[in-house]
């Protein structure tokens, strides 16, 4: 089977930063989901929230999606991926990019 053909049955994949691996802490707060909505449409997700294409920021999903919602937070998957792909290595969580997370990592193992 090739990656097109399993394609066709994912429901969600993920994006992290550059040079992450699954065995990172704290990997999960940057990591940047494109989940099927719909046959046709992925919404792109990290940590509770949709990314809206309209405005260019990261909203909650509320549990009445109107139809506003539905068309600013959808996307056909090559649309999806790209905006995935570019976003995990610029987030912060509590002001913090997963570089700054990676150097505080690395003072603490030069520390122990």
């Amino acid at each position: 089977m090739t990656d097109v053909d399993l394609l066709a049955h994912a429901s969600e994949f993920s994006f992290h930063p550059e040079g992450a691996s699954f065995g990172d802490r704290e990997v999960f707060y940057f990591e940047v989901t494109v989940a099927r909505r719909s046959n046709d449409l992925w919404a792109v997700l990290w940590l509770g929230r949709c990314w809206n294409h309209v405005t260019q920021d990261w909203e909650y999903e509320p549990r009445e999606r109107s139809k506003k919602f539905l068309a600013e937070c959808r996307l056909p998957l090559d649309e999806a991926v790209k905006v995935a792909r570019s976003k995990p290595d610029t987030l912060s969580v509590n002001g913090k990019t997963w570089v700054d997370f990676k150097a505080i990592h690395a003072l603490q193992a030069a520390r122990d």
